[in-house]
């Protein structure tokens, strides 16, 4: 076939449809929106800005738990015959032990600010 013969056409007399402009200054400006915000990504990792705290009027509520002092200076707790400790708890001025053994658990609520025991048995 040659370039003379109808069905075969060169590339002279074929006309393309051309994208609308309004899509190609959208491609445009988000490009430059992308490579703006990898600038300022590299530039604040670079710089370390924002590793310091935030002042504490800005830092959102805090919770204080009230210190307690205890009733007694040292307080002793009697581990049940046959168990192991195995978690403890603090919530406020009460502290949870839990002891685990052969016949259940054993938890122990102590009050901090009296010294008060409470025992609770959980059998198997």
């Amino acid at each position: 076939m040659a370039a003379a013969d109808p069905k075969v056409t060169s590339g002279e007399d074929v006309e393309y449809d051309r994208p609308p402009m309004w899509l190609k200054v959208l491609v445009i400006v988000l490009g430059i929106a992308i490579v703006g915000m990898l600038v300022a990504i590299v530039t604040k990792i670079m710089t370390g800005l924002g590793d310091e705290p935030l002042p504490p009027e800005t830092a959102g509520p805090t919770v204080s738990t009230p210190v307690v002092p205890l009733a007694t200076g040292e307080i002793s707790v009697r581990r049940p015959a046959g168990t192991m400790l195995v978690s403890t708890a603090l919530s406020g001025d009460r502290l949870v032990l839990t002891f685990r053994g052969e016949d259940g658990d054993h938890i122990l609520v102590l009050d901090q600010a009296t010294g008060a025991e409470r025992w609770v048995h959980i059998p198997k």
